[in-house]
């Protein structure tokens, strides 16, 4: 939870400078990082990124999320 918070408030505070980040899914990414602490909690087998963090370019397809691939006609 506090990587993932932290993630947040930094993209927050540096993309409009940045401009790295089309997209950010800050509800998902902290629902994620929930259920990857009580997994954790829980005792549960974990695999070695268990809740790292990623991101995803806007080149690859996102269901259920914007995707452009860099292009003006999909936004």
């Amino acid at each position: 939870m506090e990587l993932t918070e932290h993630l947040m408030r930094r993209i927050e505070r540096l993309n409009r400078q940045l401009n790295a980040y089309l997209t950010v899914a800050h509800e998902e990414a902290m629902s994620s990082a929930r259920a990857a602490e009580s997994a954790l909690g829980r005792g549960s087998e974990l695999s070695l990124l268990h809740g790292v963090p990623i991101s995803i370019k806007d080149l690859i397809w996102t269901r259920g999320m914007r995707t452009t691939g860099g292009s003006l006609i999909y936004q």
